[in-house]
């Protein structure tokens, strides 16, 4: 909708609100249908989980950030918890678990597998999240996905919001690629919108200014289109395959010192 020129000019009074999940949605989408009064509605759910388990109700849109997936629905328990096992408080990241009627509690002829994510009753997303003191739960990204760099925590969510902030990119991957200093490093493959002339030291410049220095992005990639799964989210294992080194998969790289 918001490639269609003059959009915002049609008569839209029928569109009370737009549901989204699979990924978070970035928030200059949510800050520009919101400025015509249209809230977009985070929520969250695994094919585990049948359907959604949490929802971001329409009065609470406007109040909450991109990254907020609302609070359970009934019937589903939620629980954060460390890698321990123990239930976190508000405001700690940890690892999401589900328990509910919609949960399935086993993987078809997969006991291995079914052990480790069902093995005491809750099912273990693999996705990272906290929760706040009002009982809103806010999505980081998957496990598998966590960059450690220099011993600090990035979620490529974070930093992919900020760059798709800037004007003519289309999209963007965040990975992590291995590194002597910092263990690992952050790189970004970009792809641009067409017609769009975006240099890299713009880009850095851009986002220096916009996160903090160990979130920086040490290498940037230009590449013409990312490739997506069927569900239209990014193929981030295909990403990484073919551009999970210093020197992506042929595309403009630069390495920046930290």
């Amino acid at each position: 909708m918001l490639a269609v020129p003059n959009w915002a000019e049609y008569d839209l009074g029928s569109l009370r609100f737009i549901g989204a999940g699979g990924e978070p949605v970035p928030e200059k989408i949510t800050r520009a249908f919101a400025g015509i009064g249209i809230p977009v509605l985070n929520a969250y759910g695994q094919t585990e989980t049948s359907d959604g388990t949490t929802v971001l109700r329409p009065q609470h849109a406007a109040m909450k950030p991109a990254n907020c997936v609302g609070k359970p629905l009934t019937m589903v328990d939620v629980r954060i918890v460390d890698e321990a096992g123990e239930d976190v408080g508000h405001g700690v990241e940890g690892e999401l678990l589900h328990r509910g009627p919609s949960v399935v509690d086993a993987y078809w002829k997969r006991p291995e597998e079914s052990e480790k994510a069902f093995g005491d009753g809750w099912f273990r997303t693999g996705d990272r999240a906290f929760r706040d003191r009002e009982g809103f739960i806010y999505f980081l990204g998957r496990k598998d996905d966590l960059i450690i760099t220099g011993g600090e925590n990035v979620y490529p969510a974070e930093v992919e919001e900020v760059i798709l902030g800037y004007p003519g990119v289309a999209d963007v991957a965040i990975m992590g690629i291995p590194d002597e200093r910092w263990g690992q490093a952050i790189k970004a493959v970009l792809a641009l919108r067409e017609g769009a002339a975006v240099g890299q030291e713009e880009i850095f410049e851009y986002l220096k200014t916009r996160l903090s220095h160990f979130k920086l992005p040490r290498i940037l990639e230009f590449t013409d289109a990312l490739p997506k799964m069927g569900s239209g989210k990014l193929d981030r294992v295909r990403i990484r395959a073919l551009y999970g080194t210093a020197s992506g998969a042929g595309g403009q790289a630069a390495p920046r010192a930290q």
